[in-house]
């Protein structure tokens, strides 16, 4: 605890009030009254933002809106959110339980994160009355309850479980807390403490913030109680056991996972480069904080707003620098390993230095423009904060009211300086964005009786979720992340390449070019701003395979087997074993001149290594070389066959050889061959799409 300092006007005391109740000696039920209006308030700021954006999910809340609808179904409760290895399924679950009670859509699903929002204020009320009394708990419950845009936003996003982190973190600190100012030989608040960072673990790694900090701390006030004699050795085992139990216990459902399948989670874990972790460092204080702190909003780097960033930077630096200085015996003593017991402040500021360090060194760091992985700096932000208004106001209401409107007054400008800052739709190609409204959309679908469709990871989850999964989909250009397998397995007698394609209009000229080339009929339809590409019919293939017996050769850059890539076997490959560079090439040289209509590339297990540019050039008996494939039209059909095969087909050509050149390039990658196919025959008239090709 801080000395007593003589006191005066202008002298700022950063002195705790111990007993609850430096503001009056206000009941309880005054401030569960307090709380209670305050959660209204940050209700409707939250709901204001939900119904200005129309109650829109975007595909990632669709996940968890898909997770909580099949297991309110009875399909098993996945671990982890569809598709990774980390972040526990808490969220599906809480909004599997609401979606029983009030049925499944998008308003019901936002407001599972929403109550845990409002939890988070209660939980910040009392941290804030734990290290400083009664004003400072207001103080820091007002500023969570409105709260940075970014907090506004994520108090409703349903994106598997970053809020519910902020509650589980909260209290686990909360409990340190309390078990600081009681006897050591308590084992019920370890253990307590200890079950939630277990269950933190198994929700959301980012608990590594909250755990550092309160290790820490836990471990100071152990080992001190063990030499000032409060606290024996086997006690102090027991309580060591005790709270490692009861961490496995919270985070069971992660562990039995890893242990089945040999630990994929551990995979999330990263340090980022040296060069990397400098550029991470600066994009934390230049755009990653600012956002955080409400002087920028999520996805903007403007220069313009580096005003707004000044004046936010110098009001907290305010903020730090008087706490700091205040608390700077007691920082002094924590260093030589002494804990504060009655006010530990210094937890909170720890929490804050952990995640700005953690952020900045993990490959996480990348994520400046939309900081999400910050969010646990709002814990200790708000009570840091509540502190120092405290410490104001015991020098002049005046000075506390002006310190608490200036920070208040910088999150109600984030949320709505220059209108509402509403988040945008994620981009799908080029700049063109996911339609807000997908209202049309569905019942467009629906009435043409198309169940399914290859579309852009943004629109088709969240397409999933809005129909009941009546539309399902085939992911479609970056990114390619398939979070539900079942979608991606054709129904019988369906056929990939003539299932509807929902394109934004920055997509339409690459896949109506594929199916131009390739002579498909299709019928197109705008609706709102996306385009619809329909009843695609392929033109009449009557081809025939070209036995292997008919090449004589093959050849290609590098130094692997270049016959691995004719050899029939898709487990094998030819491969360049360098990156993909111009002038690479691989050559097939026939044993007699072939009438050839087709060919096939199939990559196999290898589909990341297709080329990034590619020519394809015949060369008759007669030594003359003609253009097969151009490099502007392998970029049309690349995208149009995303996957594991490439086909094209053309006229009939006669051909001794055939030269695929690489016109492209990758810094990592090579280029690879799994099985090149070759088919003589005719590509004639159009034929029907088989039945059921529309879903």
């Amino acid at each position: 605890m801080m000395m007593p300092t003589k006191r005066s006007a202008t002298v700022i005391e950063l002195r705790p009030c111990y007993a609850h109740g430096d503001v009056g000696r206000s009941s309880a039920r005054s401030e569960w009254i307090f709380l209670a209006g305050l959660c209204v308030v940050a209700f409707l700021l939250r709901f204001d933002f939900m119904r200005a954006g129309g109650f829109v999910i975007d595909s990632d809340e669709a996940i968890v809106g898909l997770m909580a609808r099949h297991i309110v179904e009875g399909g098993p409760v996945p671990t982890f959110y569809y598709g990774q290895h980390y972040m526990g399924s808490l969220e599906p679950l809480c909004a599997a339980a609401l979606f029983y009670l009030f049925g499944s859509s998008n308003v019901t699903l936002q407001l599972t994160p929403l109550l845990f929002s409002l939890a988070l204020i209660v939980l910040t009320y009392e941290l804030g009355r734990e290290v400083g009394g009664v004003v400072a708990a207001r103080v820091a419950a007002l500023l969570c309850a409105v709260p940075p845009v970014a907090l506004v936003v994520w108090s409703y996003k349903a994106r598997g479980g970053f809020i519910e982190l902020l509650v589980i973190g909260a209290w686990a600190i909360l409990m340190l807390l309390r078990w600081l100012k009681t006897d050591p030989l308590n084992l019920r608040l370890p253990a307590v403490i200890s079950l939630l960072l277990g269950l933190g673990w198994w929700v959301n790694n980012q608990i590594i913030y909250f755990i550092a900090p309160i290790g820490a701390i836990g471990a100071l006030y152990l080992f001190g109680s063990v030499r000032s004699r409060q606290l024996g050795l086997s006690r102090l085992l027991a309580v060591l056991i005790l709270s490692g139990v009861c961490f496995m216990l919270g985070s069971a459902p992660y562990w039995i996972y890893n242990l089945a399948r040999g630990f994929p989670s551990l995979g999330m874990f990263g340090f980022a480069s040296p060069s990397e972790i400098g550029r991470y460092f600066v994009g934390l204080w230049t755009t990653a904080l600012p956002i955080i702190l409400g002087a920028k909003q999520f996805w903007n780097a403007d220069p313009s707003l580096s005003g707004a960033t000044v004046v936010v930077y110098l009001l907290y630096g305010v903020v730090f620098l008087t706490v700091l200085w205040s608390r700077r015996c007691s920082i002094a003593k924590l260093l030589k390993g002494e804990v504060d017991t009655r006010a530990q402040v210094e937890i909170f500021l720890m929490l804050i230095v952990c995640v700005c360090a953690v952020f900045s060194v993990s490959t996480f760091g990348w994520l400046s423009q939309a900081p999400r992985y910050l969010l646990p700096v709002y814990v200790g932000l708000f009570v840091v904060c509540g502190v120092w208004a405290s410490a104001l106001f015991r020098v002049s209401t005046v000075l506390g009211v002006g310190g608490v409107l200036a920070v208040l007054g910088v999150n109600v400008s984030s949320c709505y300086w220059g209108g509402r800052a509403l988040p945008g739709e994620p981009v799908v190609f080029q700049r063109d964005r996911v339609q807000r409204d997908h209202a049309d959309l569905n019942r467009v679908l629906i009435s043409l009786g198309i169940s399914l469709v290859r579309t852009n990871y943004w629109i088709g989850y969240r397409l999933a979720f809005e129909t009941g999964e009546r539309v399902k989909f085939l992911v479609l250009q970056e990114p390619r992340q398939v979070r539900i397998p079942e979608y991606e397995r054709l129904p019988e007698g369906v056929s990939q390449d003539l299932v509807p394609l929902l394109l934004v209009p920055a997509e339409r000229a690459s896949f109506v070019g594929a199916l131009s080339l390739l002579g498909y009929s299709f019928d197109e339809r705008t609706i709102g701003e996306y385009v619809l590409i329909y009843n695609l019919k392929r033109p009449d293939l009557r081809l025939a395979p070209l036995a292997r017996a008919e090449v004589r050769q093959v050849s290609g850059s590098g130094a692997h087997p270049a016959g691995a890539a004719l050899d029939g076997d898709q487990g094998t490959r030819w491969g360049t074993g360098a990156s993909q560079r111009e002038g690479q090439s691989f050559e097939v040289k026939f044993a007699n001149p072939q009438s050839i209509s087709a060919i096939e590339y199939d990559l196999g297990e290898w589909s990341q290594d297709y080329p990034r540019g590619l020519q394809i050039d015949s060369e008759n008996a007669r030594g003359e070389r003609e253009v097969v494939l151009t490099n502007e039209q392998y970029q049309y059909l690349v995208e149009f066959w995303k996957g594991g095969t490439f086909r094209f087909w053309f006229s009939p050509r006669e051909a001794r050889r055939v030269i695929l050149s690489q016109t492209g390039t990758h810094p990592i990658l090579d280029w690879s061959i799994a099985e090149l196919r070759f088919f003589t025959g005719s590509v004639t008239k159009s034929v029907a799409a088989p039945k059921g090709s529309e879903g």
